[in-house]
This record gives C-alpha cells, sequence and structure tokens, in this order.
C-alpha cells in the first residue's frame, strides 16, 4: 500500500515537474511573442515615422518650389512694373510738353485776338532759321483757325436768324388758323340760329369738328431744329386763308 502510494506520488511529482517545464516553455514563447509583437508595433510606428518625415520633406520641397516659383515671378512682375513705370515717366514728359505746346498756341491765339500779330511778325524777324519758320507756319496755322472759327459763329448766328424767322412765320400761320377757326364757328352759330337748332360747341372743346379746317401745325421748340431748311414762303398763307374763306362759303351757302 505504501509503495503504491509512493508510486503515486512519484507519479503525480513527474507530472508537475512536466506541467512546470510546460508552463516554463508557455511563458518563454509568450514572452517571444510579445517580444515580437512589441518590435512589429515599435517597427510599424518607425516606418509610420519614417512616411510622416518623408511627407513633411515632400511639402518641404512642394513650398520651397513655390517660394522660387513666387519668386521668380516676382521678379518678372518687378521687371514688368519698372518697364512701364519707365513708360509712363515718359508719356508723362510727353503730356508737359503737348501742354506747354498748347499753352503756347493758346498764348498766340490770345495775341492774335487781341491784335498783336505785327508785334508776332516783328518778334519772328528777329528770328533766324527754322524757328523763324516754325513761328510763321503757328502764325499763318492761327490765322486760319481763327478765320474758321468766324466762318463758323457766322453759320451759327445766320441758323439761329433763320430758325426764329421760321419760329415766327409758324406762329402768324398759327394765329391765322385761329382766327379762320373762330370766324368758320361764326358761321356754324348762324346757320344754326336760321335752321333753329342749338348752338354748336366751341372750337375749342370740340376738336374734332376743327380738323376739318385745317392740320394742327405745332410750333416747334428753339433745340428741335437740328439744320433748318428754306422759310415758308407767304403763298402758303394765302392758300390757307383761301381755303378756309372757301369752306366758310360752302357751309353758309348749305
Amino acid at each position: 500500500m505504501a509503495a503504491r502510494q509512493q508510486q503515486q506520488i512519484e507519479n503525480q511529482q513527474q507530472m508537475l515537474v512536466a506541467k512546470e517545464q510546460r508552463l516554463h516553455f508557455l511563458k518563454q514563447q509568450e514572452r517571444r511573442q510579445q517580444q515580437s509583437i512589441s518590435e512589429n508595433e515599435k517597427l510599424q510606428k518607425l516606418k509610420e515615422r519614417v512616411e510622416a518625415q518623408e511627407n513633411k520633406l515632400k511639402k518641404i520641397r512642394a513650398m520651397r518650389g513655390q517660394v522660387d516659383y513666387s519668386k521668380i515671378m516676382n521678379g518678372n512682375l518687378s521687371a514688368e512694373i519698372e518697364r512701364f513705370s519707365a513708360m509712363f515717366q515718359e508719356k508723362k514728359q510727353e503730356v508737359q510738353t503737348a501742354i506747354l505746346r498748347v499753352d503756347q498756341l493758346s498764348q498766340q491765339l490770345e495775341d492774335l485776338k487781341r491784335g498783336k500779330l505785327s508785334g508776332l511778325q516783328s518778334y519772328s524777324g528777329k528770328l533766324a532759321g527754322p524757328a523763324a519758320a516754325e513761328l510763321k507756319r503757328l502764325c499763318q496755322e492761327l490765322q486760319i483757325r481763327n478765320q474758321l472759327n468766324q466762318e463758323q459763329t457766322s453759320k451759327l448766328q445766320q441758323q439761329k436768324e433763320l430758325l426764329n424767322k421760321r419760329n415766327m412765320e409758324v406762329a402768324v400761320m398759327d394765329k391765322r388758323i385761329n382766327e379762320l377757326r373762330e370766324r368758320l364757328y361764326g358761321k356754324k352759330i348762324q346757320l344754326s340760329r336760321v335752321n333753329g337748332t342749338s348752338s354748336p360747341q366751341s372750337p375749342l372743346s370740340t376738336p374734332g369738328r376743327v380738323a376739318a379746317v385745317g392740320p394742327y401745325i405745332q410750333v416747334p421748340s428753339a433745340g428741335s431744329y437740328s439744320v433748318p431748311g428754306d422759310p415758308i414762303k407767304p403763298q402758303s398763307l394765302t392758300i390757307a386763308s383761301s381755303a378756309a374763306h372757301g369752306r366758310s362759303k360752302s357751309v353758309a351757302g348749305n
């Protein structure tokens, strides 16, 4: 019985030793796995860090390229601005020269208007060479321009006078037409009294009946004429009056 128990104890001890060995092996294997996992994690982290560094490097290179491109563009823009500045200064100088030229011509024109042409001619006699020729040419040009201005002023004055004349003629014609309307209205009143009918309305309130006497003539304003035509002949007044008399006689005869 004791030997049997002793045998069982030994077997249990052997099983315990085997389990301890197995446990030790599993622990070692687990340590190795944990080490490998930690190494893989470290490696993954290193890879991620390397990739992040590479991305940063790419961004830095791209930004550096943009900076270089911006520098090139800024250089081009600076050159363009300098070129435009030079052109602006040149144009400004030309404008100043033109202003001085205009001032000189204006002064010469004023001198011509004030009757100082003789003084300019005597002064041009003191000059010699191209300056005298240029001054003489300018004097002739100013004389021509002054003459053209006078002609244009005279034409405008004639056109204004003609326009006023036509306005007066139209006003006279309108007055004549109003007189003819009043006479026709009086004839109609007399005719209605003879026939015993009611008196007709005033021609001012019935423009439709007066339209048979003659067309409505609108007196134009001074600004409505672009180019005045031929003046109205006096014969048109006599024709309109004779037509109105004939019509009034025909109405009276009826």
